[in-house]
């Protein structure tokens, strides 16, 4: 007779797995899964299913924990269109609106992923969460991914990160299709045994495709995150087997050719399927039942397996083994794609998340590097109000060229006054040529009113000095302009008198002339003052790009690649710009700041 089956130990793809669970609910049997993360497996649906592996679900802890530590509150969110992933996004947003975080926007897609992105990217959106996997060849088929890692083109735009699970990961350049696929993941010298880039000159598959250096693959992966299950515990312990991980380890590869990254989960899964059946033959022997009687129309066998396994609890290779809501609460590995002493790419781990304790160990097992730069990035884009002022030293010049030319001009007005009955300087209507003189120090003395700012004044002052900008601007150029259009005027009338039968036009002709024109002036500048009088506004210029180096981090599934994009994001500076302006005639008179920023981290 064929022995009864007590435990279903597998499977590992979600389609058998599933249809293996819905069978195995009539047959009243406990399954226990090594490699199956889809989250459609929960306690609620099927109570008799058990997972080793920690479920999709369960990389979404430290995500948020990831969001804590670097202070992110503004996040967006890209997943594909399969209900793998969609339900372990529903979790992720169910437990980020629990804990108070911002989701900005929220896309998904099936096969192609550029408009979603512009629209993350539109809503300045730096911190980008992601579920997906390797969705065969074009799923990320998109400019923005290469421009953003080769071409630099989107050098000042947004900063974002991509949680990817396993890849391959497919870009479109100017330059052609660039494709990373993952070969192996048994232990590999270096990450070009473990990524093959090729560059498809023309992007056309396959035709005159040449394998990327290291050098290439260093600027497209540097400074990339990846998270993925931890194959083997990092704490080298002696487990239940007696074997330490590493022991362990050395015996798995001696004896196989072949390399899963569940393996350690389905030797653990083996010893928690052997305890979970030792204790349910200890406690069936208090009801004085043995395990030869088991019978699959017993759902009583049923109950004592489910809670044989809720008990279990040991040390295995993987780390401490425990079952809460019939799924596991694993470990968490988090490395760094970075630069080797010898020029190499190479992984580097940069920390873990214990699923037990619920606590990220970030930079345990390594430094995290944010290159360029040696600081984390921000989450959103930061619009800083930057305070500028005229240059001092540029001020304090004009003020002196301008105080000089004052000072020369009170100069040849002395003189001009001194020596006016001389006959040379009374035939050119010196009292004209005081006019003159005194407008040009009007005019010089604006100078210095022009370039006063809020800095070198109080705010409360200085639509006073708008107003003095402008009657002393005026004066100045009504008066020496008037007074040379007048002598202008003069002359003009002399040498068109062919027939020397009119008299010449006498200063005081020439004086109401310049009276007028300034009676004109104060005239149009009383009205104006007052039904529409200077005020001081503030008007945001166009925003700078701060230098500030910045950079993004990210989070997801069993095997997942965090894009990171290596060069630098800028914060946006505002600089305001004070100036004379009115509220009925916009009009800007005099400019109180000067785009002189400061370079600030963020």
């Amino acid at each position: 007779m064929e022995p009864r089956k007590l435990i279903i130990f597998g499977g590992a793809c979600s389609p058998v797995t599933d249809q293996i669970a819905q069978a195995a609910r009539h047959w009243n049997l406990v399954q226990l899964t090594y490699a199956d993360t889809h989250p459609m497996f929960t306690e609620k649906v099927f109570p008799h299913f058990f997972r080793v592996v920690p479920s999709e679900n369960e990389f979404n802890p430290p995500r948020l924990s990831i969001l804590r530590y670097y202070n992110w509150t503004r996040v967006g969110t890209l997943y594909q269109n399969e209900a793998k992933f969609a339900l372990a996004h529903n979790n992720l947003v169910s437990e980020l609106e629990k804990n108070n975080f911002t989701i900005v926007e929220s896309q998904s897609f099936n096969d192609e992923i550029t408009n979603q992105l512009d629209i993350l990217l539109k809503k300045d959106i730096r911190i980008i969460l992601g579920n997906f996997d390797e969705p065969g060849t074009e799923v990320l088929r998109t400019p923005i991914f290469v421009k953003r890692h080769l071409t630099g083109e989107f050098e000042n735009k947004k900063v974002a990160a991509l949680s990817v699970e396993v890849n391959p990961l497919v870009f479109q350049s100017n330059e052609g299709l660039i494709r990373f696929n993952i070969v192996t993941t048994r232990a590999r010298k270096s990450l070009e045994d473990f990524w093959e880039c090729t560059l498809n000159n023309g992007g056309a598959r396959g035709a005159n495709s040449t394998s990327c250096t290291a050098e290439e693959i260093l600027i497209a992966l540097k400074g990339t995150m990846v998270m993925e299950i931890q194959p083997l515990s990092s704490v080298d312990d002696i487990t239940i087997s007696k074997l330490t991980p590493s022991e362990y380890e050395h015996q798995y590869i001696n004896l196989t050719r072949h390399y899963s990254r569940y393996h350690g989960y389905a030797y653990d899964g083996i010893w928690a399927t052997a305890l979970a059946i030792q204790d349910a033959g200890h406690r069936a022997r208090h009801h004085n039942r043995s395990l030869a009687t088991f019978n699959y129309k017993d759902q009583d066998w049923e109950r004592l397996l489910i809670d044989a396994l809720d008990r279990t609890s040991f040390e295995g290779v993987t780390g401490p083994v425990r079952f809460k809501e019939n799924s596991r609460r694993g470990n968490v590995l988090i490395k760094q794609i970075v630069e080797s002493p010898n020029g190499d790419v190479m992984e580097h781990c940069i920390g873990e998340y214990s699923g037990v304790t619920r606590t990220l160990y970030l930079e345990r097992c390594g430094k995290v590097s944010w290159s360029p730069g040696d600081r984390p990035p921000k989450d959103r884009t930061f619009r800083r109000i930057v305070q500028t002022r005229v240059d001092f030293t540029i001020y304090i010049i004009l003020v002196i060229t301008a105080s000089l030319g004052i000072v020369l001009a009170i100069c040849f007005l002395a003189i001009n006054i001194k020596y006016r009955h001389n006959k040379q300087i009374k035939m050119s209507s010196p009292n004209l040529n005081n006019l003159i003189i005194i407008g040009c120090i009007l005019t010089y003395s604006s100078v210095i009113l022009l370039g006063l700012d809020s800095y070198l004044t109080s705010v409360e002052a200085f639509p006073y000095i708008c107003t003095a900008r402008a009657w002393i601007l005026m004066s100045g150029f009504t008066l020496s302009f008037g007074s040379m259009f007048s002598k202008t005027w003069r002359v003009h009338s002399i040498f068109t008198n062919v027939e020397l039968n009119k008299k010449p036009m006498k200063d005081s002709q020439l004086y109401l002339v310049v009276g007028t024109l300034i009676f004109i002036d104060v005239i149009i500048m009383t009205t104006w003052q007052i039904v529409d009088p200077f005020y001081r506004d503030t008007k945001e210029l166009r925003p700078y790009e701060s230098r500030a180096k910045t950079r993004s981090l990210w989070t997801s599934g069993p095997r997942q690649v965090l894009l990171q994009y290596p060069r630098s994001f800028n914060s946006h500076l505002i600089a305001p710009e004070n100036h004379c302006t009115l509220q009925k005639v916009k009009l800007h008179f005099g400019v109180d700041s000067q785009a002189d920023l400061e370079d600030l981290w963020w």
